[in-house]
């Protein structure tokens, strides 16, 4: 299985062997520098994030990190969760696509898709 990234590009780039969770959760630390995430925030994130490529962790500081601008708050792990939930409905939203599912329009607007 292919490592995942948030681009895909990783995917045809890069070797197949992804990160363990200690190496995750020190790219993490190493990527997020001064930032004021939690050891559980940071340990929660790396076990989610099994199967990505190294470049996953950055991209996902760095949309913390952004988050953080445009809501105007300082960074904190809630940012870090909210991105990382994104990302994963994103590229799950993506697969469902890929394998055939029609996207339909619920009651409050938002994208339900079906088979």
């Amino acid at each position: 299985m292919s490592p995942l990234s948030p681009s895909g590009l990783d995917a045809s780039t890069s070797p197949s062997r992804s990160p363990g969770l200690r190496e995750r959760e020190q790219l993490l630390r190493r990527y997020a520098g001064d930032l004021p995430f939690s050891d559980e925030a940071i340990a929660r994130t790396a076990t989610a994030i099994d199967g990505v490529t190294g470049s996953f962790a950055k991209e996902l500081v760095q949309r913390a990190v952004l988050a953080d601008t445009i809501t105007d708050e300082p960074v904190s792990d809630a940012h870090l969760t909210h991105v990382l939930d994104e990302i994963v409905q994103s590229r799950q939203q993506l697969t469902r696509r890929m394998l055939g599912a029609r996207e339909t329009a619920d009651v409050n607007g938002s994208g339900v898709l079906k088979a």
